[in-house]
């Protein structure tokens, strides 16, 4: 009898039937394999063209110093030669996170496929796969992008430095741009590609083993012999930890999907035997959450290359197939092509529906904390500026009082470099932030999933998606915009409606570019009911698309804009018409635009359009799509029309 699954101890008898648990355990381990392999080569290939990128970055500034040293360089060109090597720099971060967008997502999918390959080979019959979420894909990447900006801009520090050097060289000037760029070809630019490097093939790994674990925790359920093993890189740069968890968690003895991998972390200093520093736990290799936190979770996790694997014991796999004939036997000379009769799982019972002000309080509550951690965040980006504001004019005044080739000088335009970066940095991680925050509160909004809409959409004929500029106010430049872009953002924000929307009339929409009567492209977005279209400008925002979407909604279903005149009509009695360019000044509105402000969170939800429409609805949806908590908080009725509209109260 079998304890643990290994496969050398399978009965002899086994090894001829192609249906006992180690023959087929045995190809659920070759299949497990292969897509191991094609990880391997998708890291590879990733790793080969970001170090090509940076090979090219390298040459690009060699040659970017070399014409400057022939030109006679003087303190006068210091400017546009620090200018061209941002170019480079910006134009090979930008390539490298290009390159890699893609990886992250193939990654998630060869992370999913080693959980269900072996399955798939054992011949054991598996429901249909969930979709993948791709938040894990995006998060990873979004991580990549910040840590990649780090040691580029710290390279790209060192370069301006060495300019600001030859600057103030006088004669020796071409001596001293010749070193700098020698030291590019040198060790100058090895720890940013090192450090690239190893942040690529880090996450990659991690977005692999992440996804991988996921889906054995989705079927672990399902499949109670299932278990996961650890498999090393099996060379000498494996660490001490990571060799003796593939011996401990090698194939035949892997550990429940729900456990924790113990992996011993040492101190392993060159030319020192190995000295245990304490153990790790962790549910995956490269385990974010591995604990306990600090030196002993980044020491288990760290330039870590290793792997999960799916492995299964063998008893509860006999017994599993016995009990519930789950094996998909080989195919009888019969009944060859037939397809194999999966039992379809039984249904989980629906969740009990939520009050809206049940799902108002949830929201209130969780957008309590992010704006505290909004405005902390806020408050370091704050300090951050002052501190790069009061460098900015030490820097000011040196150069007007002082020759360029002082040393307060230089520190006072280190110190600028320094805090402009880590404010850059900051706002990134606000943006990032309140996006991933916007989302986490709109998927509490969502109906049930029985219940959404798949909204559809065809670009009108003579659109014009093509290609257009915007203008990029921070670089002072025009930047093309591609129609695929447009085409993008328009699908994903009416996947993102279509989960707040429920059982309605909206199936399918056109989408046409925003012109006047004459005919003339115009920048303001509008709804037309007559061929159920949104008119758009080419830079137009998703905030503004779920709005437009608003108002197709109302046109479509009369028992909707009724309600939406009946609330309108109760919140505005006896007020009396503004126009809006008095509530709001500054926003551009026509002379005839007029509203009822009452107390509404934004006045324009009181515009005036007679009996031929509201504004209700499609801000209402606005602000569901792009600031929930802000209408909750403000005007929680408002909240509560909104909610119970959407789940189809007034049809």
């Amino acid at each position: 009898m079998l304890t643990r699954g290994n496969l050398a101890l399978a009965p002899a008898y086994e090894a001829s039937d192609p249906n006992s648990p180690a023959r087929r355990a045995a190809a659920g381990a070759s299949a497990g394999r292969e897509v191991q392999r094609s990880a391997l080569g998708l890291e590879r290939d990733v790793v080969q063209r970001l170090l090509a990128r940076l090979q090219q970055l390298k040459r690009e500034l060699q040659g970017v110093l070399a014409s400057a040293g022939a030109s006679q360089f003087r303190r006068f060109t210091a400017s546009s030669l620090i200018l061209d090597i941002d170019r480079l720099i910006a134009e090979a971060q930008a390539d490298l996170l290009a390159g890699t967008k893609a990886a992250f997502g193939q990654a998630q999918d060869l992370g999913a496929s080693s959980a269900d390959e072996p399955l798939r080979a054992a011949r054991v019959a598996l429901s249909r796969a969930p979709q993948l979420d791709r938040a894990l894909a995006t998060r990873a990447f979004d991580l990549t992008a910040d840590l990649l900006s780090e040691p580029m801009q710290r390279f790209r520090n060192q370069l301006v430095q060495g300019v600001r050097r030859a600057a103030i060289a006088g004669e020796a000037s071409f001596d001293e741009l010749r070193k700098l760029a020698a030291n590019i070809g040198d060790a100058g630019f090895d720890a940013a590609e090192f450090k690239a490097e190893r942040m690529v093939r880090t996450e990659l790994g991690r977005v692999l083993n992440e996804s991988t674990f996921d889906r054995l925790l989705g079927l672990a359920n399902q499949f109670p012999f299932l278990r996961k093993g650890w498999r090393s890189a099996r060379d000498a740069r494996v660490r001490q930890g990571h060799l003796e968890a593939a011996q401990t968690y090698a194939r035949g003895h892997g550990i429940p999907v729900r456990d924790r991998f113990r992996i011993n972390v040492h101190s392993e200093a060159p030319g020192k035997p190995p000295k245990l520093l304490g153990v790790a736990l962790l549910r995956f290799p490269i385990d974010p959450d591995a604990t306990p936190a600090g030196r002993l979770a980044a020491g288990a996790t760290i330039m870590c290359r290793c792997g999960a694997f799916v492995d299964f014991n063998l008893d509860e796999l006999r017994a599993f197939s016995t009990s519930r004939s789950r094996v998909t036997p080989e195919p009888s000379p019969a009944v060859v092509g037939e397809p194999p009769v999966v039992p379809r799982p039984a249904p989980r019972p629906p969740r009990p529906p939520r009050s809206a002000a049940d799902v108002r309080h949830s929201l209130t509550k969780v957008a309590d904390r992010f704006d505290q951690q909004r405005r902390n965040l806020a408050d370091s980006h704050l300090r951050a500026q002052h501190e790069w504001l009061a460098a900015n004019t030490r820097l000011e005044k040196l150069a007007d009082e002082v020759i360029r080739a002082d040393p307060r000088y230089i520190a006072a335009a280190e110190d600028v470099d320094r805090f402009l970066g880590e404010m850059n940095r900051l706002q990134r991680q606000l943006k990032a932030n309140l996006d991933a925050e916007t989302r986490a509160l709109r998927r509490r909004l969502a109906v049930p999933v029985t219940d959404r809409r798949t909204i559809e959409f065809h670009i009108a004929p003579g659109a014009e998606f093509g290609t257009d500029q915007a203008f990029n106010k921070r670089t002072i430049r025009f930047r093309p915009i591609n129609g695929a872009e447009v085409t993008k953002r328009i699908r994903q924000t009416l996947e993102e409606v279509g989960k707040l929307v429920g059982h309605g009339t909206i199936s399918s929409i056109v989408v046409d570019r925003a012109r006047d009567g004459s005919g003339t492209f115009v920048s303001r977005a509008f709804a037309r009911q007559q061929n159920n279209s949104i008119n758009l400008n080419m830079n137009e925002t998703a905030r503004t698309i779920a709005h437009e979407i608003g108002h197709i909604l109302e046109f479509n279903a009369p028992d909707v804009k009724a309600a939406a005149f009946r609330f309108l009509e109760a919140r505005t009695k006896g007020e009396a018409l503004t126009p809006l360019s008095t509530l709001k000044p500054g926003y551009g509105y026509e002379p005839h635009e007029r509203a009822r402000k009452d107390k509404f969170l934004d006045p324009y939800m009181g515009k005036d359009y007679g009996l031929q429409a509201t504004e209700i609805v499609s801000m209402g949806i606005e602000y569901f799509f792009a600031d929930p908590a802000a209408l909750a908080k403000a005007d929680p009725e408002y909240f509560d029309f909104i909610f119970e509209l959407l789940r189809g109260k007034f049809r």
